[in-house]
């Protein structure tokens, strides 16, 4: 454009000069946020200390171009808000962090009381069905304790009386248990009571049930027998009672 050019549409002949540098290496320097091809869009003019966006477009028709230039004023602000934001977000990440920390022990403590609870609950269980088995059965002979068989007395002359059947009950008295405990020791006692227990359990129904009423006194109970059955049933038991006992004597004295 001439001179003349300029006067006619601008009313003026000289226009200052506009020095237009770019800046985007120095920026991302400063600011390494910036992705590069948005650092290389930056500019200054004259030598000015706020950054500006620089953009020529040039005209179709008339041939003159247009050098645009927009100065960032808020460029010092945007740089303290993505400071500022970079602190938020840090505190927000080690927020999150701290929780699932917080969650993940918690977690990991709750296993543990959860486990701790489980095997407390099994322990209990156990010394439960320990202590039910210990009142339900005498713990030298495995008959049924005095208790839960005067219960189970109990419970079946109800059934009997109710369906009109024979019950038989024995009272078995083992004589000169005492001489046993004298001459051979509590230890041979012992084992001749048990093997009493063993010696009607071999012989007795599952339905029949045996039990120490203390000592060497003992109960038995047979459901749905009579007294013939049940006198026939005694005198076998007492038979082979005597004759095996006989033999584990004979053996204790072998072996003193």
């Amino acid at each position: 454009m001439t001179p003349r050019e300029r006067l006619e549409h601008y009313s003026r002949e000289a226009f200052p000069e506009l020095r237009v540098v770019p800046v985007g290496d120095r920026m991302r320097e400063s600011a390494q946020w910036l992705a590069p091809t948005l650092a290389q869009s930056f500019y200054t003019t004259n030598g000015a200390s706020v950054p500006s966006l620089y953009d020529e477009r040039t005209g179709l028709n008339s041939g003159l171009s247009a050098h645009i230039v927009h100065p960032l004023t808020t460029w010092p602000e945007i740089s303290r808000n993505h400071s500022r934001d970079r602190i938020l977000v840090f505190l927000t990440m080690l927020g999150i962090a701290t929780l699932a920390l917080v969650i993940a022990t918690s977690y990991s403590r709750e296993r543990r009381l959860h486990r701790a609870t489980r095997d407390l609950a099994e322990q209990l269980q156990s010394a439960n069905t320990l202590l039910s088995a210990e009142a339900r059965h005498d713990a030298l002979t495995g008959a049924l304790s005095r208790r839960y068989f005067l219960d189970t007395l109990r419970h079946e002359i109800e059934l009997a009386r109710s369906m009109v059947t024979p019950l038989s009950v024995a009272i078995a008295d083992l004589d000169h248990f005492k001489q046993i405990n004298d001459r051979f020791g509590h230890a041979s006692g012992d084992r001749a009571l048990e093997h009493f227990v063993e010696v009607c359990r071999a012989q007795l129904r599952p339905s029949d049930a045996i039990g120490r009423l203390g000592g060497e006194e003992f109960g038995i109970l047979l459901p749905q027998t009579s007294l013939a059955d049940a006198q026939a049933v005694l005198e076998w038991l007492a038979s082979g009672f005597i004759t095996s006992t006989a033999r584990i004597c004979r053996t204790t004295r072998c072996c003193r």
